[in-house]
């Protein structure tokens, strides 16, 4: 719905989760090239793009199938 929801809240996403993991992927896909030998930009690029995509499957079953509820009293998500 592209509004703000409290931290924690399952399901949902930030620019800063995707660059993790986008990161994530490429410091993979560059230990994988040097590991390997390979010194090819595709698998380092396959790497971050999978990595991407699975911090979206990942927000979208946390929003689907997680429960996520906000206790007023403690101010906090709860699950």
């Amino acid at each position: 719905t592209l509004r703000r929801v409290p931290a924690g809240t399952n399901g949902a996403v930030s620019l800063l989760g995707f660059a993790a993991a986008l990161a994530g992927g490429f410091l993979i896909g560059v230990f994988y090239v040097l590991s390997a030998g390979v010194f090819k930009v595709g698998p380092v690029a396959v790497f971050a793009m999978c990595a991407v995509a699975g911090s979206f499957v990942d927000s979208v079953l946390g929003r689907t199938l997680q429960y996520s509820g906000f206790d007023k009293q403690k101010g906090i998500v709860v699950e």
